[in-house]
């Protein structure tokens, strides 16, 4: 994150009516909001965006949402986009489960009485599978995109991250020593357009720290054998083919051992990482919309 980066300040620059929620530990998580027309919306959808992403992705999927009575709620996660906490770093990635709770709550106090769907993407999808098996009753359906269910990762990155965390667990560090950042914002941009998008983003996180991508790991690996067959909720798994940070073959896996009677996965043949932000995003936005409005 560039020096100098002043949440509070580029809190008044953000047009879209956006709140402050207070996390159990009483830092600020900044949640964007897509209203409907009418005083009563009839569905909820709250998203959870990626790592080092923010809830401004959402746009597009807000406002056509929002045009067909479902509104849409996008936090930024802690140390994410306009939120509090440390930038780019977490002691415990459990945190970010309970800062989705405390969300979830919220949006149930705001809209009483609507169905409240999740929405995870990428490493959002991580948090919002284990949400879904943490807090199924206050969870009406599950929406996966792109979920770093199985990430594509080199074999040496967990070996780097585990080494600096242990000899320097509070630093941030920049993220070229766990992936090289422009690389990775190459693998996970549909083309040149949204890659200069990304680089004019001051949201987007520039580095993260390996103590909070070392965090992650225990909870990929009971995403299949823990939560899977635990949740019964009815679920959508939306995947792109040529996804080049998460496989395909891992949202393959999740639907087969889901417990829900009411899973569904989609595929989208040449769709990369970000499923909102290339070329076929309209399809992706219509496929997540049609499956809300049939439950």
């Amino acid at each position: 994150m560039p020096d100098g980066f002043d949440v509070k300040q580029l809190r008044r620059l953000a047009a879209r009516p956006w709140s402050v929620v207070a996390a159990d530990d009483g830092v600020e998580l900044f949640l964007r909001r897509w209203t409907t027309a009418g005083e009563r919306a009839c569905k909820v959808l709250l998203c959870l965006h990626g790592l080092g992403g923010h809830g401004g992705g959402y746009e597009a999927l807000g406002k056509d949402l929002a045009e067909h009575g479902i509104e849409v709620y996008a936090m930024d996660h802690r140390g994410h986009g306009l939120s509090g906490g440390r930038r780019g770093d977490v002691a415990d990635f459990g945190t970010f489960m309970n800062d989705a709770h405390a969300m979830l709550r919220h949006a149930a106090r705001e809209r009483p009485g609507s169905p409240l769907f999740l929405l995870g993407e990428s490493m959002g999808g991580i948090i919002a599978i284990h949400c879904a098996r943490l807090f199924p009753a206050e969870i009406s359906g599950l929406v996966l995109a792109a979920a770093g269910i199985r990430p594509n990762l080199k074999p040496s990155a967990k070996d780097v991250a585990a080494l600096l965390a242990i000899l320097l667990p509070s630093l941030v560090y920049p993220s070229g020593l766990w992936v090289n950042t422009e690389a990775n914002w190459h693998r996970a941009a549909a083309d040149a357009k949204r890659l200069e998008q990304m680089k004019q983003d001051p949201l987007l996180l520039r580095r993260v720290s390996p103590r909070l991508l070392l965090k992650i790991a225990p909870y990929f690996r009971t995403i299949l054998t823990v939560c899977a067959p635990a949740i019964r909720l009815p679920s959508l798994i939306l995947q792109g083919t040529a996804d080049q940070l998460v496989s395909l073959k891992g949202a393959e896996d999740f639907h087969a051992k889901l417990a829900s009677d009411d899973k569904t996965i989609k595929t989208y043949e040449g769709a990369g990482h970000g499923l909102f932000n290339w070329d076929g995003a309209d399809r992706v936005i219509r496929d997540v919309r049609l499956w809300l409005t049939q439950r």
